[in-house]
């Protein structure tokens, strides 16, 4: 017997969490993030400033934000642009700061909007 659409959906997207970042009202990237199964395995955070190449950052262990940690992982290991500035540079700072704050509200902070989308 089949499972439902539904059921498939969550069965394949269960470990994923997906944002879109918006300033002014326009996507200007999005962050996705791969939970591990077990909780204490490698979780890897995917951001990607939209017409730039994307980067992956990774962090692993427990007791943290391990979604900050690989977030602040990514955005170190960027390929700086010599154009880059302005709100593309905003959201490096946000996603690459360790505040203590989740990367949602530093974005947010920052004059982004965030949007979970999966």
């Amino acid at each position: 017997m089949c499972n439902s659409i539904y059921d498939q959906h969550d069965k394949y997207f269960r470990d994923v969490c997906a944002y879109a970042v918006i300033h002014d009202g326009e996507p200007v990237a999005r962050i996705s993030v791969r939970f591990p199964r077990d909780g204490a395995g490698r979780l890897y955070a995917y951001a990607h400033w939209l017409g730039r190449q994307m980067v992956r950052g990774s962090a692993s262990g427990g007791g943290y934000d391990k979604t900050g940690a690989a977030l602040h992982d990514a955005a170190r290991r960027r390929e700086q642009v010599a154009n880059e500035g302005g709100r593309e540079t905003a959201f490096w700072q946000a996603i690459g700061t360790d505040s203590g704050f989740h990367f949602q509200r530093r974005l947010e902070d920052a004059g982004f909007r965030v949007l979970q989308t999966l």
